[in-house]
């Protein structure tokens, strides 16, 4: 049985949890009540980016429900630069397509230059800092070479030859940028917690049509965005993930066909991300009336989850990822229960072999010093 608690750092509070009741909330007088208590308690001129990039979507909802904000000029401002920007990275996104597309390489569109056109109506309504693209994992390599032959830059930083070698098997995706502010990150598989390339065949299996701006594309099935903006969202991150929340609840009111709840329950088990699932419908139903069936909630919270996955959740809620050894911990157990190695008779071992490749290192002997310095890094609070 899994029990559903939202004490941890990831769960939306105080201006947070205001100004999304304001933007999302279906009621209008709990949208209007939500706005006036933000209004009181968020300094505009302090407002941090998480909440900036729900202001587009705070602007749509104050001009429905015909309120008075003083600050309305300074919204349509930002909304008209995330649209300009939206618009920019569309360029991009067409130019890498067409480029991959000549190699025989197939993309899915991913994230917010998806969600934009197809659930939020607007494209500048939900701002965007990147690009996302999948590709079939068995042409990652040879995506990987398309951009660096163009001169396209890892970022963060890192070499090619080891990005190829070490992280397309332990890793999910890697960003790349021309020297620009515009960046795509590259995708071979959806989600980090997926760590078995056969988990996304789903995904291409039922992908569907895309329409950008100068181009055709493919994109993920309702569905199928659904359980990415639920995986990837509730994850705890610095810069508090908010967006997650506005791309399911507008999924679950805008999908231009009806979520395949069998379909998101086997994604769940899959994955093994019932007890993140349970949390995040939960969540989207008490706070927004989102329009998730008791069943669905009941079958995932009767779930009885593998041992590791309650300590990998509480570790996910209150930790960002990063090449700590604790969270490898967990990517480790995740991955040995997805993936098995036939030849990793000892689970220390093979989690030892995780770490070197993970921290790209050549053999082992390398592993006690860069324990040694990451541990100083952690605890003293340096930058690795």
């Amino acid at each position: 049985m899994i029990q559903t608690v939202f004490n941890a750092p990831t769960w939306p509070t105080g201006p947070h949890r205001l100004l999304l009741q304001a933007a999302l909330h279906p009621d209008p007088e709990t949208a209007r009540t939500a706005w006036q208590q933000w209004r009181i308690d968020q300094d505009f001129e302090r407002i941090d980016h998480a909440s900036t990039r729900l202001v587009p979507l705070l602007l749509r909802r104050i001009t429905e429900l015909g309120l008075d904000d003083p600050n309305t000029g300074r919204y349509r401002g930002l909304h008209r630069r995330s649209w300009v920007r939206s618009q920019q990275l569309f360029h991009r996104i067409r130019q890498v397509i067409e480029g991959l597309a000549a190699e025989n390489i197939p993309t899915l569109v991913l994230k917010g230059a998806a969600l934009g056109p197809t659930f939020y109506g607007d494209t500048g309504l939900r701002p965007m800092g990147d690009a996302d693209l999948l590709v079939p994992n068995d042409r990652a390599a040879q995506a990987i070479d398309w951009f660096v032959r163009r001169d396209w830059k890892t970022d963060p930083p890192k070499d090619p030859a080891l990005l190829r070698r070490n992280h397309l098997l332990h890793n999910h995706a890697w960003g790349f940028n021309a020297g620009t502010e515009q960046q795509v990150d590259l995708h071979w598989k959806l989600l980090h917690l997926g760590t078995h390339p056969a988990l996304d065949a789903r995904f291409w299996r039922d992908a569907v049509d895309l329409r950008l701006p100068g181009i055709s594309a493919r994109t993920l099935s309702p569905t199928h965005h659904l359980f990415h903006a639920c995986v990837h969202g509730v994850p705890f991150c610095p810069v508090p993930s908010l967006r997650w929340i506005a791309d399911a609840a507008l999924i679950l009111r805008n999908s231009p066909t009806p979520i395949d709840w069998s379909e998101f329950l086997r994604c769940t088990t899959d994955f093994h991300v019932p007890i993140l699932a349970a949390h995040a419908l939960t969540y989207l139903r008490q706070e927004f009336d989102a329009p998730i069936p008791t069943a669905v909630l009941d079958h995932l919270r009767n779930q009885t989850p593998d041992s590791w996955e309650p300590a990998e959740f509480r570790h996910l809620t209150h930790h960002p990822p990063s090449l700590h050894p604790v969270w490898l911990w967990h990517r480790h157990q995740r991955q040995f229960a997805l993936h098995p190695d036939p030849e990793a008779t000892h689970r220390i071992s093979s989690y030892l072999d995780f770490v070197r490749i993970r921290w790209d290192l050549p053999n082992r002997w390398h592993l006690p010093a860069s324990f040694l310095h990451r541990a100083f890094c952690y605890f003293s609070g340096t930058p690795l």
